[in-house]
């Protein structure tokens, strides 16, 4: 038997297959660009021409480790920040707190010296 020449559009897959990983890590760089812009801070650019002269490239990769990062330290600034505002919540509520009790102890305090 004689080996089989691939048909023309099997010679296109990988090229289809390039495209949607393109896609795909476009898409991912855009939801990081979501995250980034939620929290106050400038999108990242992704640059579409061939000059080539004015950019520094990644490996694929570095790429995906970059866009994990971003996302982790983005997550993790969320969470800090959400730690931080139950913390300022919870201080205000203890001195709130606090404060009743002085009142509390004050007037106790007063009734006592009034018995006497």
């Amino acid at each position: 038997m004689f080996p089989v020449a691939p048909k023309p559009q099997d010679s296109s897959q990988p090229s289809d297959r390039l495209m949607t990983e393109k896609q795909q890590e476009e898409a991912e760089w855009e939801s990081i660009n979501v995250l980034l812009m939620m929290h106050g801070l400038k999108p990242l650019s992704l640059v579409k021409r061939t000059d080539l002269k004015d950019l520094i490239i990644f490996d694929k990769q570095s790429s995906q480790r970059m866009r994990q990062n971003l996302k982790l330290l983005v997550e993790e600034t969320s969470c800090q920040q959400n730690m931080i505002q139950e913390l300022i919540e919870t201080n205000q509520q203890l001195r709130n707190e606090l404060q009743l009790e002085q009142s509390r102890a004050a007037n106790q305090e007063q009734r006592a010296n009034d018995l006497e």
